[in-house]
């Protein structure tokens, strides 16, 4: 700030300017307070019932994830050919890391999911990995219908994630009787590792 503030750990600190150094300090520290306290410019964020209980919202998120202190529910399976509970990751480093899903590994191994609430689309959550090349394929059953996604779970970066995909939009007919939409998640390689995670429903 001045001469006789240096980058020696303070060995040419003058006491005469003493006063100087409070004022400037107790300056800087009000102009950041001020700075920090500004209103953040963000769009409002709406709230997810799975956290908030059941209020509105615009979407409910489903995890196999139990440490939520049980405010997020696991993802509603009706059936699965193939797919197995695995709740931890082996990192590169060998490191353990909890991280639950459901597995598969072989070509054709099906999946069976009930969105449990009602809305207007979907967004899966997997494992994101460089050890992967796996892929798969969401689709509705009927009489609920959307078009196929597929789902690569390959990324080159040398940390494994989680991701989410884009919002997949479907639709359940009124006169089908139903609040709830199916949904197929079918494996399309085989010896490559995919991992669900997780699942968002979302309401238009």
């Amino acid at each position: 700030m001045w001469d006789s503030w240096t980058q020696d750990a303070g060995k040419h600190f003058s006491l005469q300017r003493g006063a100087r150094i409070a004022a400037e300090l107790l300056h800087n520290w009000f102009l950041r307070s001020v700075t920090a306290s500004r209103p953040f410019a963000h769009p409002a964020l709406r709230r997810t019932r799975s956290l908030y209980g059941n209020e509105p919202s615009a979407s409910t998120c489903f995890s196999f994830d139990d440490t939520f202190g049980g405010s997020i529910s696991e993802p509603k399976v009706v059936s699965m050919v193939g797919w197995t509970k695995k709740l931890y990751e082996i990192s590169q480093q060998g490191e353990k890391k909890l991280k639950p899903g459901l597995v598969a590994i072989e070509r054709g191994a099906k999946l069976v999911l009930d969105t449990a609430v009602g809305g207007s689309a979907v967004q899966v959550g997997f494992l994101l990995t460089a050890r992967s090349h796996a892929v798969a394929t969401l689709s509705c059953l009927p009489p609920c219908k959307c078009g196929n996604h597929t789902i690569n779970s390959h990324t080159r970066a040398s940390t494994s994630t989680t991701a989410f995909t884009q919002p997949h939009a479907f639709q359940l007919p009124a006169s089908s009787g139903r609040a709830t939409c199916l949904l197929s998640l079918v494996m399309n390689t085989d010896g490559e590792r995919f991992k669900l995670v997780g699942l968002q429903v979302m309401d238009s």
